[in-house]
């Protein structure tokens, strides 16, 4: 091994806080340069305008917010049905409602797989046609 944990190969190195000259020349053109950048949109000049608002500003991020949904008790009505008919009510947005919809789809696929496999029987209020279809064709 060549150096001990926590040994520096060079005890001596570079200071903290130093910086490179290619760096303190860019600097120093920045300061310069900048203040004639910001006078030429000032007057309108398109380009400079353009160079600001893409150099100057962060980029927007999307921010997911929390959105709040009720779904149903067992042997109501199915989970996507819910979240439709409170998009329909005006309580979930129709773009919440279809991510939600497709992300409820592989649930009720695996479900009904495990129905087709285990063959229960059905839930007490077993009002949902398609549902109660399918477990008459595996029983």
């Amino acid at each position: 091994m060549r150096f001990q944990p926590g040994q520096s190969g060079n005890p001596a190195g570079r200071p903290k806080g130093s910086v490179n000259r290619q760096l303190a020349m860019l600097r120093e053109a920045v300061e310069k340069v900048l203040p004639l950048v910001v006078k030429r949109a000032l007057a309108g000049d398109a380009e400079a305008q353009r160079l600001i608002l893409e150099r100057g500003l962060p980029k927007f991020k999307a921010v997911e917010t929390p959105i709040e949904f009720d779904l149903p008790e067992a042997g109501d009505i199915t989970p996507a049905r819910a979240v439709l008919q409170q998009a329909a009510a005006g309580e979930l947005s129709l773009s919440h409602a279809k991510e939600l919809v497709g992300s409820l789809l592989p649930v009720v696929a695996q479900e009904e797989k495990a129905l087709a496999e285990n063959k229960p029987h059905p839930p007490m209020g077993f009002n949902n046609a398609y549902l109660r279809s399918l477990y008459e064709q595996i029983s």
